[in-house]
């Protein structure tokens, strides 16, 4: 289960995926990332419309690791036969079109909810209401 999240591809970085999804965002990005920049780095104040309940933004916050160039220049392994099981692909916002159309193009159940990429924090119970009946609509094969 994909949830406004990129796709991996054997041996690409983080930062290949997103140049391959928005290539001049992803430049000015690794830019940023070699000037010393960390990523993310929002403040609580950033995060403000899109996390409107503000003990789950403290949280968020709290909780945030921003990662340097290495990180995003790190290859991701995919294994020979990867997926080797049914996928599905949620998406909430507009940066992860390119994901889901991929997701669409190899087959995968996809589903689309128009909202900001932190909506598994605004609205818990609706995106596991989605999830939990994604799942169950996978068919699962037995051996």
């Amino acid at each position: 289960m994909f949830v406004d999240a990129g796709i991996p591809r054997d041996g690409a970085t983080r930062l290949d995926l997103m140049k391959s999804e928005d290539p001049e965002w992803a430049a000015q990005f690794q830019q940023e990332l070699e000037r010393g920049e960390r990523f993310p780095n929002w403040s609580f104040d950033d995060l403000q419309e899109v996390i409107p309940d503000k003990s789950l933004r403290q949280q968020m916050v709290t909780e945030i690791r921003p990662r340097g160039l290495s990180f995003f220049t790190e290859p991701i392994p995919v294994f020979d036969g990867w997926p080797d099981a049914p996928c599905m692909y949620i998406q909430f916002s507009a940066p992860y079109q390119a994901p889901a159309a991929q997701a669409k193009q190899a087959g995968w159940r996809t589903h689309e909810l128009e909202a900001g990429h932190f909506h598994m924090l605004v609205d818990a119970q609706a995106v596991t209401d989605l999830i939990v009946r994604s799942v169950n609509e996978i068919p699962f094969r037995t051996e």
